[in-house]
């Protein structure tokens, strides 16, 4: 019987979310009428006084009003209302404020009856600190979360705090990337929703290969034709011994060097996420080819210190081909 229970609530739940949800990312607009009682209840599964009951919360909410004989639509907001409020957590650190910023503008120049009130977090305990914070009534509504953090989520057995809510249309073939969607999944439901993912792509300097004779574009389309294009563009040694200008950068951030491990059809957790897959041979061929560049080929610069955007800058000071 607490089963049966559970699974109203979560139903319940459901329902409401997502309704308040389409009406203030405004898939459902002002003015526009919502499903009738009846489809609502075949397709949550619920009695229609249930579903009566959370439309109320909304009505209560201000974000539906009954109209008599037509049925429930989406209230038109009073110039006098106070608007929904709407905690969305960000990295402090992100390059991406500002464009953030532009996007809450636009989205409330849309929506006033909504406004968004951004919060930012450190990286450090970034998971940790959020479910503290939603743990103690304090929000956020929203946050960015990478396939890292959804990690420290299933490790932390605190997802029942999590709604997963998905709109239907980030599933539309064609405009979805699937892999992404497999990074999100736990026990057979959506904990996120995924929207955006950086492909990883390598960049060369025209000027420079035509110095060296290689053509562009250039495929590179496995490791040795990579080794030697690099090779080719990587000028010898100077009287100290020092390479000045390399013909490849291998990037020790976390989002560039695991490439070469899923271009080895290696993996850096197991299926079920329970452990560590890095002593798989397909991961250790991956790496020794990454150290073989820089320590046996010497066609990139051996990384010295803690940036993450080592290959980037030296690009863009043309010491890498």
């Amino acid at each position: 019987m607490l089963r049966r229970r559970n699974e109203f609530h979560e139903r319940y739940e459901r329902f409401v979310q997502e309704l308040r949800n389409e009406i203030v990312a405004g898939v459902l607009q002002p003015g526009e009428f919502i499903l009738p009682e009846n489809t609502l209840s075949q397709k949550y599964e619920m009695s229609r006084v249930s579903i009566r009951k959370a439309l109320d919360e909304l009505v209560n909410e201000g974000l539906i009003e009954k109209i008599a004989g037509k049925g429930n639509r989406v209230k038109v907001p009073d110039e006098d209302r106070t608007p929904v409020v709407l905690r969305l957590a960000w990295f402090s650190s992100s390059y991406e404020i500002p464009i953030i910023e532009k996007m809450i503008e636009a989205f409330e120049r849309k929506h006033p009856f909504v406004q968004v009130e951004m919060v930012l977090y450190s990286e450090d305990f970034y998971t940790e600190t959020i479910i503290r914070s939603i743990e103690d009534g304090q929000g956020p509504d929203l946050f960015i979360m990478s396939d890292q953090h959804f990690r420290e989520w299933t490790e932390s057995g605190r997802t029942n705090l999590l709604t997963g809510y998905v709109p239907p249309r980030l599933m539309e073939e064609g405009v979805s990337y699937p892999r992404v969607f497999e990074l999100f999944n736990h026990e057979g439901g959506m904990l996120a929703a995924p929207f955006v993912f950086s492909p990883v792509v390598i960049c060369y300097n025209r000027s420079i290969f035509r110095q060296h004779g290689l053509s562009h574009p250039v495929s590179l389309v496995d490791w040795q034709e990579l080794l030697e294009a690099a090779k080719a563009s990587t000028s010898a040694p100077n009287e100290d011994g020092m390479t000045d200008h390399y013909g490849f950068c291998f990037s020790s951030s976390p989002n560039r060097w695991p490439v070469f491990l899923l271009q080895n059809d290696g993996s850096i957790m197991a299926a079920d996420r329970s452990r560590s897959t890095m002593a798989d041979e397909r991961n250790i061929e991956a790496l020794e080819f990454c150290v073989s560049l820089m320590y046996k080929e010497h066609v990139s610069p051996i990384f010295s210190h803690g940036s993450s955007h080592l290959a980037e800058s030296l690009f863009m000071k043309e010491r890498l081909r």
